[in-house]
């Protein structure tokens, strides 16, 4: 499941969107998880926004 939201960027006054990968049934899990941040998620993805030649995740 991927969940999406807006964050402004403060200084700057800009929106960014977050897309978080969660495991199916997380919300209702009750389960904590391990995380690992990714820089340019976007790149990491979705094929179709990918700027660049590199594998997807």
């Amino acid at each position: 499941m991927i969940d999406t939201f807006e964050v402004v960027i403060t200084p700057f006054q800009r929106k960014r969107k977050v897309r978080v990968c969660l495991p199916n049934g997380y919300e209702t899990s009750g389960k904590t998880y391990p995380v690992l941040y990714m820089h340019d998620g976007q790149n990491l993805y979705r094929d179709e926004m990918r700027a660049s030649a590199h594998p997807g995740v």
